[in-house]
């Protein structure tokens, strides 16, 4: 009877031995290095004509375009931003992007679901020729959400069709470079326009912030994220504004430093600026001291200034390495640029120009990150002005429809009550 009990002991202790080894023989050995490409891009796919929107251009036919150009170049990571009512065109391009499914089950998730149009949705998305895992929608907790987002008294068109509305926010995505190793994808678009609205992005980047470092998890001993950080995304400010007292929306201090970022254009184009890698001590005196050089500068477009290919523009890619995997950019000085794509006709297709950086990771320390909760979605709330009118509408022609047993009016009262 011992020998039984202690074979059956024996037997355990080998399972668990080889099970224990199944868990983490998987991970990536340190020392592995891998490449990834990110392309952020706002879209423009609000469904205004170009006489109205100020530009030259039919959204629909250069979403299209858009999309067989991404594709094409194969980017790892794309953020973009106003994917709004042509999103199923767009998304029609992005083959490579697919989800791969087994009956109605998606084993592999390469995209975001649409949170939809104007009204309703946000205009953000997210593809990967990683899997995504634990996509996440997130509203600001303020915005100008009026269709004065000057606080001048003069709405137009551009407030009308920027601030007005959609319910603007940021969403994130985890990806999985390497077996166990995770880098945290985040999207997001900030309020426009000045006045009141410069206070308003200064605090929508200290919400943003906080919810990195939280949902990161950010070690303030170690000075490290559990997971790596990349932010994509239209933000509507640019780092020169730092000081300003008239148009400041503290982007510098209130995200890339509160968050310990790095911003790529900063350290692939300017002196004196490194990488911000699992240091708490890192100075971020660099970026102050170029924002002061920029100073008086007004048109960084210019051939005169000297500037070009040095600008800052309001389209960023921010990182941050994580826990055993660092991030870096692949080449200093060449791992990062602005486009601006034109179809036949030599017309912009979008009102924005393309982010792109090019990155190297490297496994650098073993980890056992056995975290499962990768499956998880929210949508984001709805409470853009449009979307609030309409609720209110929609709410009434229920009410309308229940009192004078209407069937037809309950049933366009839920679809407006849904964003139309």
């Amino acid at each position: 009877m011992k020998i039984i009990k202690k074979s059956i002991c024996i037997i355990l202790t080998v399972i668990l031995a080889l099970s224990s080894l199944a868990v983490f023989s998987f991970a990536a050995d340190v020392g592995t290095t891998g490449t990834f490409n990110v392309i952020n891009y706002n879209i423009a796919g609000l469904p205004i004509p170009a006489s109205m929107a100020g530009h030259n251009r039919d959204a629909l036919s250069d979403d299209v375009l858009i999309g067989k150009k991404i594709n094409e170049a194969k980017f790892d990571i794309v953020g973009v931003q106003e994917d709004f009512n042509f999103d199923q065109y767009f998304r029609a391009e992005l083959t490579n992007y697919e989800n791969v499914t087994s009956g109605s089950t998606v084993k592999e998730c390469h995209q975001s679901e649409t949170s939809g149009g104007v009204p309703s949705g946000d205009g953000l998305n997210i593809f990967s020729l990683y899997n995504l895992y634990n996509i996440k929608r997130v509203e600001w907790k303020e915005s100008m959400d009026s269709f004065d987002s000057n606080g001048d008294g003069n709405a137009s068109i551009g407030e009308l069709e920027g601030d007005s509305l959609t319910p603007k926010g940021f969403m994130v995505a985890t990806i999985e470079p390497e077996k166990g190793y995770y880098i945290d994808v985040y999207d997001l678009h900030a309020d426009a326009f000045g006045g009141e609205s410069y206070q308003i992005r200064a605090k929508q980047f200290t919400q943003l912030a906080n919810y990195i470092m939280k949902h990161s998890v950010y070690d303030e001993t170690t000075g490290c994220y559990d997971h790596g950080v990349i932010v994509v995304g239209d933000f509507n400010a640019f780092i020169m504004e730092e000081g300003n007292t008239n148009s400041d929306s503290k982007l510098l201090p209130n995200l890339i430093e509160a968050a310990h970022l790095n911003d790529a254009w900063a350290v692939n184009t300017l002196e004196n600026i490194s990488e911000n890698v699992s240091d708490k001590n890192y100075s971020y005196r660099p970026y102050y001291d170029y924002v002061k050089t920029m100073a008086g500068v007004t048109n960084i477009w210019d051939e005169s200034t000297g500037l070009i290919g040095h600008y800052d523009s309001i389209e960023r890619i921010l990182y941050a390495s994580g826990n055993g995997i660092k991030i870096s950019l692949t080449d200093k000085g060449d791992s990062f640029k602005y486009e601006n794509w034109k179809n036949e006709e030599g017309y912009s297709l979008s009102d924005h120009c393309n982010a792109q950086a090019k990155f190297t990771y490297t496994i650098v320390d073993k980890v056992q990150d056995t975290s499962s909760s990768h499956d998880s979605t929210t949508t984001p709330q709805r409470t853009g002005f449009l979307f609030k009118f309409l609720k209110a509408i929609g709410s009434l022609l229920e009410t309308l429809g229940r009192i004078f047993q209407l069937p037809g009016f309950e049933q366009a009262a839920k679809k407006l009550m849904k964003g139309g």
